[in-house]
């Protein structure tokens, strides 16, 4: 519960890439609410490669964690 009456706000996270081949554009950028245990949101890659992306999740003033994703996109044929 959040202290001073304040309204409490929950888990949120957000995804962001590590440099890789070419740019990924994110359905939702900013904070999303982790809910299960999941932050979803939509991912278009605009090349072939190997791209790395992080989850970074926070409960306000409490707890933090992070997970990578490693994304492998082939060439068209």
């Amino acid at each position: 519960s959040a202290s001073g009456g304040g309204a409490r706000r929950g888990i949120t996270g957000s995804w962001i890439q590590v440099p890789g081949p070419a740019k990924v554009i994110f359905g939702h950028t900013g904070s999303l609410p982790v809910t299960n245990g999941q932050s979803v949101t939509t991912a278009t890659f605009t090349a072939p490669g190997t791209y790395k992306l992080i989850a970074p999740a926070s409960d306000p003033g409490r707890l933090s964690t992070k997970t990578e994703v490693v994304v492998t996109v082939p060439a068209a044929r």
